[in-house]
């Protein structure tokens, strides 16, 4: 399966990238980028931390039983956890 990532802020609506990987239907999407942390987050410490490296990045469920974590930037698969029985039907970002 294919997930197309498209640039929302241009009236083109140009094509970032394709991300390809999944072996069935992907049923949810979930995005991270600076716009996820709350607004006023500490600049300091641990949240800092956690906004230099997890900007741009999608998560995504699908039939085929796992979670997949994706680079925007580099247009590729940064990780899979595949320890689910059934099918994935949701995935939330939570910073």
């Amino acid at each position: 399966q294919v997930i197309n990532v498209y640039d929302s802020e241009e009236s083109t609506k140009t094509k970032i990238c394709e991300l390809r990987g999944h072996e069935h239907v992907v049923e949810s999407l979930a995005f991270i980028s600076e716009e996820s942390f709350p607004k006023g987050a500490s600049t300091a410490g641990r949240d800092m931390k956690h906004l230099e490296t997890v900007r741009d990045y999608l998560a995504s469920a699908s039939r085929d039983r796992s979670v997949r974590l994706w680079s925007i930037a580099n247009a590729s698969c940064v990780g899979v956890f595949t320890a689910h029985e059934n099918w994935v039907k949701g995935v939330v970002i939570h910073p």
